[in-house]
């Protein structure tokens, strides 16, 4: 594994998970200061550009004058609130899963576990590769717009992440 991906994967988790392991603080949003961020975990500007700009996922977001930097979802502490508002999905959504999951799903439907939300994409391949995260892959196909219909509220976030609190059973497609 390289470094950057070794740092990639740092900085996901301070931001996400645990800022205070390394002293960082998040303000409401998410946001944490670059300057502090880079002296905290020994990097320069560039190699965190780099991170940001080739990132897959799009996981990480900076403020209009790249002062701040936030994770842009996938945050297990409450501290965050993105400010997302609710908006209508498309008609269908995806969700990545694995095939030991399935079992499960199929009597619960999706929950946020340990998340703040349960996340969906609009984008099968993005769906596809979460799921061969652990194990098998699995693609649902979740019907949001139904949902919608029936009062769920769908968030939307700045790289193409869509929120919702949880997905009933009856709303997926196997």
């Amino acid at each position: 594994m390289s470094n950057h991906i070794k740092t990639s994967k740092l900085i996901s988790y301070l931001l996400r998970h645990n800022p205070g392991k390394k002293g960082l603080v998040l303000d409401s949003n998410g946001f944490t200061n670059v300057a502090i961020l880079l002296e905290k975990i020994n990097i320069t500007i560039d190699v965190l550009n780099h991170i940001v700009a080739n990132d897959d996922k799009g996981r990480f977001e900076f403020n209009e004058d790249m002062s701040m930097i936030r994770a842009t979802n996938g945050h297990t502490t409450n501290l965050v609130s993105m400010e997302l508002k609710a908006i209508k999905p498309p008609k269908i959504l995806y969700h990545g899963t694995y095939m030991k999951a399935i079992k499960s799903i199929k009597k619960t439907g999706l929950s946020k576990m340990n998340r703040q939300y349960v996340h969906l994409t609009e984008d099968v391949e993005r769906a596809t590769n979460t799921g061969k995260r652990r194990g098998t892959p699995v693609v649902l196909q979740i019907k949001a717009i139904e949902m919608y219909l029936a009062k769920f509220k769908f968030y939307k976030t700045s790289n193409n992440v869509w929120y919702i609190d949880n997905v009933p059973p009856e709303y997926i497609v196997f």
